[in-house]
């Protein structure tokens, strides 16, 4: 059996990042060609935060599968924690590089029309100017200007996440059995026959499914989402033409996984996504498309509260 991982507490490497770079930040250069090496170095320690966050769902999936809490606890203070902790370290050292200018509060435009230029094709352009902006506020302190967030989202038009099924009319076990596998956990279920018997019961009962009220169609995010010790699948039923939210809850007790719960109301699914101070972590990179089905699941959740509840507090604010 594979031993509990643990999240590094030296995962980060934005310190030798930072003075490394500044070995290129030298006092003959012009201060343009200190802003693209400056530019360059903020980029690389955002990486190197970006790069450790996206790895942090599957860890919590690891530490669901192998019932390691104190791990998946710990995971979570630091999704929540890793943003700002690059920043802490990485300011302090930039701060004495940016005093050292001609003129430290213009060079600071250079600095970010640098680095928007170095970001403007990228996926995650949003969270690096929201990065970018911290960095200032860090390193400027009382004379920061809020920087303008004039960026495009670049997503997908369609979402490569979901997982479609056509269906008979009528929820069954052998169609919840493969729901259940869709996040591909590495534990054996308790009792799979069972729970999928009594969700398929559930979920035909709660939805009234009958021959005059068919069941249509059902889909599902092919991913996991993980807070501490619990697990959700999330999806969506279609009846009468009419799509609402569905969502299985997941627990990996002593003798295997079970369901816990099955949730078929959106109003019962903002509880679940509500915020807390542990974000859900999800095995999705596309996460603008992901917010764009959450929010289409549950509309009544502004979109920048789906954004922080999946892990992008900084994103949340701007949109």
């Amino acid at each position: 059996m594979t031993p509990p991982i643990k999240p590094a507490p030296a995962a980060l490497q934005t310190t030798q990042i930072v003075s490394d770079g500044l070995g290129e930040f030298t006092t003959d250069l012009g201060d343009t060609e200190k802003a693209e090496t400056l530019a360059r170095i903020i980029l690389a320690t955002f990486d190197d935060y970006y790069t450790r966050s996206r790895k942090i769902p599957w860890l919590a999936k690891q530490a669901f599968e192998q019932r390691d809490w104190p791990c998946a606890i710990e995971l979570s203070q630091e999704r929540i924690s890793i943003f700002s902790a690059t920043i802490s370290l990485a300011a302090p050292i930039l701060k004495k590089a940016i005093e050292k200018t001609e003129q430290p509060d213009g060079f600071w435009d250079l600095v970010e029309d640098k680095f928007r230029a170095l970001v403007s094709e990228r996926y995650e352009a949003d969270l690096a100017l929201a990065y970018l902006a911290s960095m200032r506020r860090q390193t400027h302190q009382n004379i920061w200007i809020p920087l303008a967030h004039d960026f495009d989202i670049v997503a997908a038009p369609e979402p490569d996440f979901l997982r479609h099924f056509d269906v008979a009319g009528n929820m069954t076990p052998a169609l919840v059995e493969e729901i259940l596998s869709l996040p591909g956990i590495d534990a054996p279920f308790r009792d799979l026959a069972s729970d999928a018997r009594r969700v398929c019961e559930r979920m035909n009962q709660e939805l009234t499914i009958s021959p005059a009220r068919p069941l249509q169609r059902i889909e599902v995010v092919d991913a996991g989402f993980y807070r501490n010790r619990g697990a959700y699948i999330v999806g969506a039923v279609e009846i009468d033409g009419k799509r609402s939210p569905m969502a299985l809850a997941l627990l990996h007790r002593e003798d295997g996984v079970e369901v816990d719960a099955v949730i078929l109301r959106e109003t019962t699914l903002r509880h679940v996504f509500s915020s807390t101070l542990a974000n859900l972590h999800v095995t999705v990179t596309r996460y603008h498309e992901l917010v764009h089905y959450l929010f289409e699941l549950m509309p009544a959740r502004p979109r920048g509260m789906h954004y922080s509840t999946i892990g992008y507090n900084h994103v949340g604010k701007l949109v």
